[in-house]
């Protein structure tokens, strides 16, 4: 097994991969985009640089909790946070 692997193996087998998941899921149910990239914690995202989920990219942000995901959906330019709607007026 890789580095890259077992970087994923230690995230999806902990509580942030149940987070991603969910925000992911979340994401694809109000967005219907398929322009999306998953968004952690540099802490984190230790051994994921290049890695994807779900074949979406995760990336690294200072402005992410430790133990969040934000989903990042480029057709509306917005971040998307489980459980949250996306506002399409502003």
């Amino acid at each position: 097994m890789n580095d890259a692997s077992r970087a994923i193996e230690r995230i999806m087998t902990s509580p942030l991969g149940t987070e991603i998941h969910d925000a992911h899921t979340w994401a694809l149910t109000i967005t219907n985009s398929d322009k999306l990239e998953i968004f952690l914690n540099p802490e984190d995202a230790v051994g994921l640089e290049g890695c994807r989920l779900w074949g979406t990219p995760i990336r690294q942000s200072i402005g992410v909790d430790p133990g969040k995901a934000l989903i990042f959906d480029h057709r509306s330019g917005k971040y998307i946070r489980k459980g949250e709607q996306l506002d399409w007026t502003s």
